[in-house]
């Protein structure tokens, strides 16, 4: 088996030890690919044979400019709904893509994947990434052999399991594929135990989803802060990070110290804006409860890239919102300090909106809302496991329940409402069964083991969460040959 592993994000030191493992005890042949000259030493260092996209486009630029010249030949090429300008509007808007390069930049990722699809039997890498050449292959993927890619992702609920899927839109196909077989199924006695029991424990802990809990950190000038930020200093000016024009995703070290300091700084009057917004769930009459995600991230440039603008989104929202409603809007965490000057104050403005702390009891507003208004993210899962509609304007694996109400437009949001007011309860009659055939083929279609950003996570680097992954990324490809071979 060959197998190519995507090594340009903070999840690279986990994925190199990853290869190893697999090479030494499981006869895998790994390989490395990477963009850029961040990883590259790291990547040596270890003895990983590794692909640089930087370097296949500067090699290859004839090639690439003859191709620039007839763009009719990627009209096939999307991103998912989207056609490739969703990709390039996701990049300019995350980091320093300079729109004089991105073309060849673009061009150049979907030839070199075209290439190393050939090579390779899998490409596997973190989920939900939204760097430029991360998403080109994707839509490659999809417009050659989806099931050529495998996506690592960490579950919300239940903590320390992980799941696999062909895509980068939050989509889990095999859970979707177990839980309409289901649908048409009774639960054995122990798969009901299972359901309840998670979702009781849930309702009763109101707990923290723990890559949450894990990632979340106060701003303040600490010494990891500081490290990273001399360490890129040495790389950008020494090592050569800087003489890459297709690297856009390595900023050089001031954006960092800016960065860090702002929030620092920002964080001071955020939370003295914020001190006296602490809410009343109850005191709002009915509402709408919508969670402001963190930005940027793939939860809006990919899940929902038309409604990357939140503050747009909520002042169109207030407009076709019903007579007596009203939208509450709660800060993300990790939000604090990075958001710019007057970001606040535009979304006060907004009739019909009003903004909580960031330290708003979530759980309490999820519980007293009339419905959530997501884009995606983990309060939808939240609000469904609490029995509480949800409305979403994004892409999430919690939308193929059928528990959800879809909105595309606003013009459909006010008959959405309607719908829910009608019923007599929150939910259709089978609800509760239909929710609980959706936690058990989660709970089927994941693995046991921990995945994220390992400084997030000392137990993402252990020998035993290693060999778990390994032993999983290896099930799962055997699982989708056989699917595949069946169909």
């Amino acid at each position: 088996m060959r197998l190519l592993f995507d090594c340009h994000l903070d999840e690279t030191p986990f994925f190199i030890e990853l290869m190893k493992y697999m090479e030494a005890e499981l006869g895998v042949h790994a390989a490395a690919v990477t963009l850029g000259g961040r990883r590259l030493r790291q990547l040596a260092e270890n003895g990983i044979l590794t692909h640089n996209v930087s370097s296949y486009i500067r090699d290859n630029m004839e090639t690439i400019r003859r191709e620039m010249a007839n763009p009719e030949r990627y009209e096939a090429y999307r991103v998912d709904d989207f056609g490739l300008n969703a990709a390039i509007s996701a990049e300019r808007y995350r980091g320093k893509l300079d729109p004089s390069s991105h073309l060849e930049l673009l061009i150049g990722s979907l030839l070199f994947w075209e290439e190393m699809f050939g090579n390779y039997d899998y490409v596997v890498g973190p989920g939900m990434a939204f760097t430029l050449h991360f998403t080109a292959y994707l839509s490659s993927v999809k417009r050659f052999n989806r099931s050529k890619y495998l996506a690592i992702l960490t579950t919300r609920n239940p903590n320390g399991r992980v799941v696999f899927c062909g895509n980068h839109f939050d989509s889990w196909e095999s859970v979707r594929r177990r839980y309409e077989e289901l649908l048409g199924k009774r639960l054995t006695p122990d798969q009901e135990r299972l359901a309840e029991s998670f979702i009781r424990n849930f309702r009763q802990s109101r707990s923290v989803p723990e890559y949450m809990r894990l990632r979340y950190q106060k701003p303040g000038i600490r010494g990891d802060q500081v490290s990273e930020v001399f360490r890129r200093y040495w790389g950008y000016h020494v090592q050569g990070w800087k003489d890459d024009p297709y690297d856009y995703y390595t900023q050089e070290p001031s954006f960092y110290i800016r960065k860090y300091l702002f929030r620092f700084l920002k964080s001071f009057l955020d939370r003295r804006y914020f001190r006296d917004k602490q809410p009343d769930p109850g005191g709002y009459g009915r509402f709408l409860y919508f969670p402001l995600h963190f930005q940027p991230e793939a939860t809006t440039l990919l899940q929902a890239p038309l409604y990357v603008d939140q503050i747009n989104f909520l002042s169109n929202l207030s407009k076709v919102l019903p007579f007596g409603y009203r939208i509450v809007v709660k800060e993300h965490p990790s939000s604090v300090g990075y958001r710019p000057p007057g970001y606040y104050r535009r979304i006060e403005d907004i009739p019909n909106v009003t903004l909580l702390s960031p330290y708003a009891d979530s759980h309490a507003l999820i519980r007293k809302a009339f419905a959530v208004v997501v884009l995606s993210g983990t309060v939808g899962w939240e609000a469904l496991l609490y029995r509480v509609p949800v409305i979403a304007f994004g892409r999430s694996f919690y939308n193929d329940s059928e528990l959800v109400y879809r909105c595309s437009h606003y013009s459909e949001f006010q008959g959405i409402v309607d719908t829910i007011r009608r019923q007599t309860v929150n939910r259709p009659g089978d609800y509760d069964e239909m929710l609980k055939k959706f936690v058990v083929a989660i709970h089927e279609c994941t693995y046991g083991g921990y995945f994220t950003v390992p400084k997030f996570d000392a137990r993402v680097m252990s020998r035993e969460n290693i060999r778990n992954i390994a032993l999983a990324v290896v099930e799962e490809i055997r699982r989708r040959e056989e699917a595949r071979d069946d169909a």
